[in-house]
């Protein structure tokens, strides 16, 4: 399941290992998330949030909407969605 803004998480590994927060923003291009609660403060004082890669993370709780919970009812029946590649097979 990709992990999504408002998401629970548990961080597995380095050095907030088992912190566990929020999602507040995901930035696909870098391939990192944002975790409310983990940040780090620089030199003039100023916090910023440490970027965490998503493999290191565990989703505890989905924010679930009407999208998410169809894609878990399909994925309990076994349902596989058709994609344009396999249509053209």
């Amino acid at each position: 399941m990709p992990i999504r803004k408002e998401d629970e998480v548990k961080v597995l590994r380095g050095k907030y290992k088992d912190d566990i927060g929020k999602v507040i923003c995901v930035y696909r291009k870098k391939m990192c998330i944002h975790v409310e609660r983990i940040s780090k403060e620089k030199q003039n004082g100023a916090s910023i949030p440490v970027p965490i890669h998503p493999s290191n993370c565990e989703i505890t709780k989905l924010k679930l909407d009407r999208s998410r919970k169809q894609l878990l009812e399909d994925k309990k029946k076994g349902k596989v969605r058709n994609n344009s590649m396999d249509e053209q097979d």
